[in-house]
């Protein structure tokens, strides 16, 4: 299994702001206009030094996820669609192929980080409710630009497990929050839970567990 999944992150290693000498270039580049952007604003609105940090952090984020997952990808000839939720689970079923183990596991990771960094610097992910919209929105700018760029695969399955891992960087950052009553920060624990119960799914039909 180990020789398995270092396979299939050597795939994704070929993707990414990382991949070649030209990608690596943008990259730093990309990254010196996030720093001068944001510590424009932070002179112009007499932001905290946290703040500053957390601004560049998400930023940066957000350039690596959409490298990542639309620009670094080479086109195809056809536009890839999959309308049906929860596909990804009937496959695992009929093939038990440890890639879409993988694949569902990656995209609910994949917005982990997204989810607890941009409360630091965006009011309105402090909620639950607007870090589903915004997980959402920004799942769903993913997979809208793959699908007309043709660079990837559009899929409902993507979108509910990007969201899944936006709530559970959500609750990281909620349990943390000092600013929260006590009993809230307990609650955030449950925004755990549906990555707790996909892992869950997974090792039952694999029969890990």
């Amino acid at each position: 299994m180990k020789e398995r999944i270092l396979y299939y992150i050597k795939i994704y290693s070929h993707y990414g702001p990382f991949s070649s000498p030209q990608d690596i270039r943008l990259t730093v580049a990309v990254t010196a206009g996030i720093l001068v952007l944001c510590l424009l604003i932070h002179f112009l609105t007499k932001q905290s030094a946290k703040d500053y940090f957390f601004q560049c952090a998400t930023l940066w984020y957000l350039y690596v996820l959409f490298s990542f997952t639309v620009f670094s990808r080479n086109p195809s000839p056809d536009y890839a669609y999959q309308g049906y939720l929860l596909w990804s689970y009937q496959e695992l079923l009929e093939t038990g192929r440890l890639y879409v183990v993988f694949q569902i596991v990656l995209n609910c990771c994949m917005l982990i980080p997204l989810g607890f960094l941009m409360p630091f610097c965006c009011p309105w992910t402090r909620t639950f409710s607007g870090t589903v919209v915004t997980g959402m929105a920004v799942s769903g700018a993913v997979e809208a630009m793959q699908l007309f760029m043709k660079r990837g695969l559009f899929e409902w399955d993507d979108i509910f497990h990007n969201v899944i891992g936006m709530v559970a960087g959500y609750g990281i950052y909620a349990m943390f929050d000092s600013k929260r009553p006590w009993w809230q920060r307990i609650l955030a624990v449950a925004c755990e839970i549906p990555i707790g119960m996909v892992a869950y799914i997974l090792a039952k039909i694999k029969g890990w567990i």
